[in-house]
């Protein structure tokens, strides 16, 4: 499909929900659908009350949704499809309240659907990250409408969450959620996300001072001097503090208010987008991992 698939092209290729189940079926079933009680693939054709695959030997059924995030859903899946397109060109994300009001759905309904589009964004392949590695951390959550006034005393504000960045340079993204970013905390996540042959680079924040002991090739750069090494151009954070830019951005802009219960999720979605920024085509790599 490449970069120029527009909405029209979208419309033309998933124009009814039975053009977006014959997509699930060749995502699930690449080589055919194997009948659980012949033990062998063969033919199975699509009832037409309901989505579901017939044997065409022994007409045994299987459900194709089954084990998807469409399992049991009662919303058309073109709608889900259309979600799915959103998702991937609105590069602040789409809240749900928006998507409520282009689907026609309840807000319960397009708030689950976007949730459960997020879970697939995560990157669960457990491969670790190669290359030349960014790694950083921030603190999301706004300030409080009281803050620093003295006469509220017993004012308690919300704690900002911390989440933990690795960016691999042209590549992937990732994140994480951490409950404080000591050395033992973040030396943790690091080793499990970035392979020992990277090229580690961070700011120097005490946490990352020993990752030399780790057996990782670890450059750090000095924020109160300067953003870019001036003698190796190379050491540098600036691709992970980009990508928290547009992370808080997107959420300022578009959600307004994340709550931590549900703030990987947004994480996840705004690391896909990112990782996958040059990809030719973001929905499809999306619709494969259902």
């Amino acid at each position: 499909m490449g970069k120029s698939f527009t909405l029209g092209e979208f419309l033309k290729s998933y124009n009814t929900d039975y053009d977006c189940l014959k997509e699930i079926i060749h995502i699930k079933y690449p080589d055919g659908v194997a009948c659980k009680n012949c033990k062998i693939i063969t033919h199975h054709y699509l009832l037409k009350t309901r989505p579901v695959l017939s044997c065409s030997k022994c007409h045994s059924q299987i459900n194709p949704l089954k084990g998807t995030i469409f399992e049991k859903t009662t919303t058309p899946l073109k709608l889900w499809f259309y979600a799915f397109f959103v998702m991937i060109n609105s590069k602040g994300g789409v809240s749900a309240k928006g998507l409520q009001r282009q689907l026609g759905v309840t807000y319960k309904t397009s708030f689950r659907m976007l949730h459960q589009i997020r879970k697939l964004m995560a990157d669960n392949s457990g491969d670790l990250l190669k290359g030349t590695v960014e790694v950083d951390e921030t603190w999301v959550g706004g300030k409080s409408f009281l803050r620093g006034k003295k006469w509220w005393s017993d004012w308690k504000e919300i704690p900002k969450t911390t989440v933990m960045g690795f960016v691999e340079r042209g590549g992937r993204v990732r994140t994480t959620i951490i409950d404080d970013t000591s050395r033992w905390t973040l030396t943790k996540e690091i080793k499990a996300n970035i392979d020992l042959s990277a090229r580690v680079m961070s700011d120097q924040h005490h946490g990352y001072q020993k990752l030399d002991q780790d057996g990782y090739e670890h450059y750090s750069v000095n924020h109160t001097v300067h953003y870019v090494d001036k003698y190796d151009k190379t050491i540098h954070t600036q691709t992970i503090e980009g990508f928290w830019s547009q992370l808080k951005r997107g959420i300022v802009g578009t959600y307004r208010h994340v709550s931590p219960k549900y703030l990987q999720n947004y994480c996840n979605e705004f690391s896909f987008r990112h990782g996958n920024r040059n990809s030719q085509d973001q929905f499809r790599i999306l619709l494969g991992k259902i």
